[in-house]
C-alpha cells in the first residue's frame, strides 16, 4: 500500500512522513507532493492508496485535488488538512468526497486513528450495500451540481423556453415552479474588518459554509422545503425562494436574522442581504437578478451586515464623481514624483469622502478601484517593471468586486505603496529622485506664477541644461510638458467643481492670457473650456437621467 502526502510547506511534509506507522498500515511508500499538480503525477504514475492533503495551497486548493481523484480514481481514501477551526459547517460539505477532515496542527495520535478509521471503512465498503450507498451519495452529489448550474445559467440570461426549465428541473427531481411567485435572496459574506479580500480558497471553503447554514435555517419549519442556491460571478450566494419560504413575513424575517448571527457565530463574519420584491417564475430570471444586483450595489455598497428589502420605489442617491480623487495634484503625480508620504495622505483624505454616504455604493468603490489600478500600471511600466511582479494578490488585479469594503481596498492599495516605495527608491536614483521630487513640489506651490525651467532650476541650485535632460531621462517627457499636463488636470478640476470664471481659471494655474489657455485646453481635450463645463453639467444634470 502506498501514500500520498500533499502540502506546499516542507516541514509539514517532514512531519506527517516521520510520525506515520507505516508498519502498523503496512504501507511501502509515502511520496511527497508540494502541490496539487505534482499530486496528480504521483496519481496517475504509482498505485496511490490514501492521500492526505492541505486544503489551502496556492494556485490550486486541495479541493480541486479531491474533485479530480473523485473524478479519476474514486477509491483513493482523502483525508484533508485545514488550519482554519471554524469550517465546522464545511466538514458537512467536504465529506461527500473526502473521508475525513483534520484541522492543524493534528497530533500524531489523531493522524493515525484516523488512517485507521479509513482502512476500516474500505473493507466495510467491499459489501454491496456500502458500493450502492457510495454511487448514490455520488449521483446526489452529481445532481446539486446540475442544480446549481441551472440556476447560474438562468441568472446569466441562458435562454431555455419555459418548457424546457420544467422538464430539466423534473429531470434533476426538482418542484416545478412554473408561474410561482419567487424572490431572490443576495447573501454577500464580508471580509473581517482589517483583512484584505479573502483568496480563492478561502471563498469556495466560506461559501460551502454559508450555503449548509441558510439552507439548514431556511428549511427548518417546512414541510416540503425545495433549497436552490449558486454561487455568482461575484462570489455572493444567491438563493431562489419560492412562496413557501416567505408567505409568514414575520417569520421569515427572524429567519434572516438568524442566519445573520449563525454566520457571525461559525465563520466569524458578518453577510449582507438583499430580497428582492416577488416576481413569477420564470420571468427573465437574469432581469430580476440584475436590477437587484444592481440595487445591493446601490443601496447597501460597501456598508456591513445590511439586511434590506428590494423596494424599486426607493429614489437613490444621484450619483455622482468622487470629487477628492480628481482634485491636484493626482496620486499618480504623487507616486510618480516619489512622494510616497504626501499620496498616502491623499490616499487617506480620498478614502474619508469613500465612507460618507453618498459614496458608498459599490460603483464608488469600483471607481477608486480602476483608477488605482491605472495609475500604479502606468507608474510601473514608467519603470520597466510588471505591475503583476509588484502585487502580493495579482489576483485582486482581475476583478474589483474582491472588495468589499473601503478598508479593504484601502488596506491593499496601502501595502502595494509600500512594495512600490521600496522597488523605485534603490541607492543608485535616490539622488535623482530627491531632484523630481523638489521639482514637482515646487511647481505645485508656484502653478499660478510664471513657472519656467529656469525659475525652477534657479530654486534647486542646477543648471537648466542640466535640469531638463535630468527631468527628461527620468521622467519620459519634458518639463514644460509636464507643467502644462498639471495646470491642465486643475483646470479640469476647477471648471468641474467650482464656479469659476474662465479667466479667474486661467489666471490661477499661471496662464495669464485666456486665449491662450482656452487654445491649449482645446488642443488637449478637442473642447473649449466652457464646452468642456457645459458637457460635464448636461452629463450630472437630473433632467437628463
Amino acid at each position: 500500500m502506498n501514500m500520498l502526502i500533499v502540502d506546499d510547506e516542507a516541514f509539514v511534509l517532514d512531519y506527517l512522513s516521520d510520525h506515520i506507522e507505516v508498519d502498523r498500515f503496512n504501507i511501502q511508500q509515502i511520496f511527497c507532493a508540494n502541490s496539487v499538480d505534482e499530486a496528480l503525477i504521483y496519481v496517475g504514475e504509482q498505485a496511490i492508496d490514501i492521500i492526505i492533503t492541505d486544503i489551502r495551497m496556492p494556485e490550486k486548493s486541495g479541493l480541486e485535488l479531491l474533485a479530480q481523484v473523485r473524478s479519476q480514481t474514486p477509491d483513493i481514501i482523502v483525508i484533508l488538512l485545514s488550519g482554519y477551526s471554524e469550517f465546522d459547517y464545511a466538514k458537512q460539505a467536504l465529506s461527500h468526497g473526502a473521508f475525513d477532515y483534520l484541522l492543524k496542527p493534528a497530533s500524531p495520535e489523531e493522524i493515525n486513528e484516523c488512517i485507521d478509521k479509513a482502512l476500516k471503512g474500505r473493507q466495510r465498503s467491499q459489501s454491496t450495500d456500502l458500493v450502492q450507498e457510495q454511487a448514490q451519495q455520488k449521483n446526489t452529489t452529481d445532481m446539486q451540481s446540475a442544480k446549481e448550474k441551472l440556476l447560474l445559467d438562468l441568472l446569466l440570461g441562458s435562454r431555455y423556453t419555459v418548457g424546457s426549465v420544467s422538464d430539466r428541473m423534473a429531470s434533476l427531481h426538482m418542484k416545478d415552479l412554473s408561474d410561482s411567485p419567487v424572490r431572490l435572496a443576495i447573501l454577500r459574506l464580508e471580509a473581517q474588518d482589517s483583512a484584505a479580500a479573502d483568496s480563492i480558497e478561502d471563498t469556495q471553503l466560506l461559501s460551502y459554509s454559508l450555503a449548509n447554514i441558510a439552507e439548514e435555517i431556511f428549511n427548518a419549519d417546512l414541510s416540503e422545503p425545495s433549497f436552490w442556491s449558486c454561487r455568482d460571478p461575484h462570489d455572493y450566494t444567491i438563493i431562489l425562494l419560492e412562496e413557501s419560504y416567505w408567505e409568514n413575513e414575520d417569520q421569515f424575517r427572524d429567519k434572516l436574522l438568524t442566519l445573520q448571527q449563525q454566520i457571525k457565530l461559525y465563520l466569524n463574519r458578518s453577510v449582507s442581504l438583499l430580497i428582492s420584491h416577488s416576481f413569477h417564475f420564470p420571468k427573465p430570471l437574469d432581469q430580476e437578478y440584475h436590477q437587484a444586483l444592481r440595487y445591493f450595489w446601490k443601496h447597501i455598497g460597501s456598508h456591513t451586515a445590511e439586511l434590506q428589502y428590494m423596494d424599486i420605489s426607493i429614489k437613490g442617491t444621484e450619483y455622482r464623481p468622487l470629487s477628492r480623487l480628481y482634485q491636484p495634484p493626482s496620486i499618480q503625480n504623487l507616486m510618480e514624483s516619489g512622494q510616497w508620504d504626501e499620496a498616502r495622505d491623499r490616499l487617506d483624505f480620498i478614502f474619508q469622502e469613500l465612507e460618507s454616504d453618498i459614496y458608498r455604493t459599490q460603483d464608488h468603490l469600483l471607481e477608486l478601484y480602476y483608477y488605482l489600478c491605472s495609475a500604479l500600471s502606468y507608474i510601473s511600466h514608467k519603470q520597466g517593471l510588471r505591475l503583476m511582479d509588484l502585487v502580493d494578490h495579482p489576483e485582486y488585479l482581475r476583478n474589483g468586486y474582491y472588495f468589499k469594503t473601503a478598508s479593504q481596498l484601502k488596506n491593499w492599495v496601502l501595502s502595494l505603496i509600500e512594495q512600490f516605495k521600496k522597488s523605485f527608491d534603490e541607492p543608485t536614483s535616490k539622488k535623482h529622485s530627491h531632484i523630481i521630487m523638489q521639482v514637482h513640489r515646487f511647481i505645485e506651490q508656484h502653478l499660478n506664477e510664471d513657472v519656467t525651467l529656469k525659475t525652477i532650476a534657479d530654486h534647486i541650485y542646477l543648471h537648466p541644461v542640466y535640469l531638463s535632460r535630468l527631468y527628461k531621462k527620468e521622467m519620459g517627457m519634458t518639463l514644460s510638458a509636464y507643467i502644462t499636463k498639471i495646470r491642465l488636470e486643475k483646470a479640469v478640476y476647477l471648471l468641474t467643481q467650482t464656479n469659476k470664471k474662465i479667466f479667474e481659471i486661467s489666471k490661477e494655474i499661471g496662464y495669464y492670457k485666456p486665449q491662450y489657455f482656452i487654445s491649449l485646453f482645446k488642443e488637449q481635450y478637442l473642447l473649449t473650456p466652457q464646452e468642456f463645463r457645459d458637457k460635464q453639467l448636461m452629463e450630472v444634470s437630473p433632467d437628463n437621467k
